[in-house]
Formats: structure tokens, sequence, C-alpha cells
């Protein structure tokens, strides 16, 4: 039953405990602060809240199991019940983490943390070393050289080519 309970999870990012609670996968984006972008989070939290799974977590358990839906819902608490009425009661879901039953409170222990894997990186302004206001002069100053240049060439030409016309 574990097995199928982890694929769910899987798939759906989140698993409802009915009468206990939502195991959830939570994530929060990347952003900026200063000059540093922050690595995005992701966690997998438990929620205490009493909720009934879908129909359509029903359905997958009764097509993983190859049981009729009632009977894979009567399975499903079966299964919860077998494991919170230990002497120990802890249901550990695979690698993502442990939910375990205290007198009247249940605490999640996740094994699940994005930070250990996704660092923020600080970002510093670029600064250049060379004077860009020089540069750009002297890029520009030679732009101005080489149209002058053709320019004079060009009035050339057309005086020369005028003369020969005159003179013929």
């Amino acid at each position: 039953m574990l097995k199928f309970l982890i694929q769910y999870f899987a798939k759906n990012g989140e698993l409802i405990l009915p009468n206990i609670g939502r195991i959830k996968y939570h994530k929060e984006e990347a952003s900026w602060v200063n000059a540093q972008l922050l690595a995005p989070k992701e966690t997998i939290v438990f929620e205490s809240i009493d909720v009934k799974p879908t129909d359509q977590f029903y359905h997958f358990l009764a097509n993983s199991l190859n049981l009729s839906f009632e009977q894979a819902k009567m399975e499903f608490e079966a299964y919860l019940k077998s494991i919170f009425q230990n002497e120990v009661p802890h249901f550990e879901f695979g690698n993502y983490g442990t939910l375990s039953k205290g007198e009247h409170l249940y605490q999640w222990t996740s094994n699940f943390n994005s930070i250990t894997y996704l660092n923020s990186i600080d970002i510093a302004p670029i600064v250049n070393s060379t004077n860009m206001n020089a540069n750009h002069f002297s890029q520009s100053s030679k732009w101005k050289l080489w149209a002058i240049l053709i320019a004079i060439v060009a009035i050339i030409l057309i005086l020369f080519k005028f003369l020969k016309v005159v003179t013929f």
C-alpha cells in the first residue's frame, strides 16, 4: 500500500489522510533581494486539518490494488488505523519523511529540504577598469575622420568628372 501512496504523492503533490491531515509539496519561487538571487524553496509540509480524500485518489488506489472503489476506501482506512494504533505510532512515508503521533497531536519530520541542493547567488555589479568615455570618443572621432575623408574623395571625383565633361 505504501508504494502506491508514494506514487500518488509524487504524481499529485499531496496525500490526504482522513481525520489526520494532509502531506503536501510546497514550493516558493526564486526572488531578488538587493543584489542577491534567493534560491527557490521546496519543502514537504504537513497540515493538520480534517479533510477527506478525493474520489480521484480512491480510483487511483482501486486501480493500483485491483480492488473496487469501496474496497480501496476500506483498505486505506484500515491501513491508517493499523499504523496509528501501534505502540509507537509513526508513518514512514518513504524518503519524504515521517509522520508521528503524540498524545493528541501529529508531528511531521521532513527528510526533504531543498536548501541543501539549491543555493542563493550573490550578484555583484561588474566594474570595468578602463575608461569607457575615452574609448567611446576615440571610436567616434575615427568614424568622423573616415566620413570626412570619403566626402572629400567624393567631391574630388565629382569635380574631376565635371571638368572632363566641360573640356570635351
